[in-house]
Parts: structure tokens; sequence; C-alpha cells
């Protein structure tokens, strides 16, 4: 019986030929796909990723930049670190909004 199955699998790649895969239900969205649009679907995800990280290290306060610029801050002068943090935050949200 196990050779059965092999001469099914043998005949079935012998039908499949050697440049072409089994189809799937998702040939549809890999038709029109060349290595070039490929290549630019990762450039943009990665260069998206790397502007986005920048992004979440200015000092604007929801973001990580603005907890690392308030536990400095904080550390520095326990009781006015919480101020000092906002006010840089406000700082640079008025900045980014002037150049905007």
């Amino acid at each position: 019986m196990g050779q059965v199955g092999n001469l099914r699998s043998d005949r079935q790649s012998a039908r499949l030929g050697a440049t072409q895969r089994p189809r799937t239900r998702f040939d549809w969205c890999f038709r029109f796909l060349t290595y070039l649009h490929v290549y630019f679907i990762v450039n943009n995800l990665l260069y998206v990723n790397f502007l986005w990280s920048l992004l979440n290290l200015l000092p604007l306060f929801p973001l990580d930049g603005g907890q690392i610029t308030r536990a400095i801050l904080e550390q520095r002068d326990p009781q006015l670190g919480r101020l000092r943090s906002l006010q840089v935050s406000i700082a640079v949200a008025v900045l980014l909004a002037g150049r905007a």
C-alpha cells in the first residue's frame, strides 16, 4: 500500500512538471507580483518602520521619548521633573506645528 501512495505522488509530480507547483487558493495574490514589487513593498515597510521608530523617540509625552524625558527629568529634580517634561513636550509640539 505504501508503494501505491508513492506511485501516485510520482505521477502527480510528473504531471505538474519541474517548474510548476501545486495551485492554492492564494495564487491570485501572487500572480502579478514580481521581484520588483516585492522589493518595493519590503523597502517601503522598512522605511516606514524606521521613521516610525524615530517619531516615537520625540520628547512628546504620550510617546516613548516623552516617557524617557520625564524619567530623566524626574530623576534629576523629583519635584519639578514632571512639570519640566511637560514643558519640553509642549515646546517640541509647538516647534513641530510651526514646521507643518
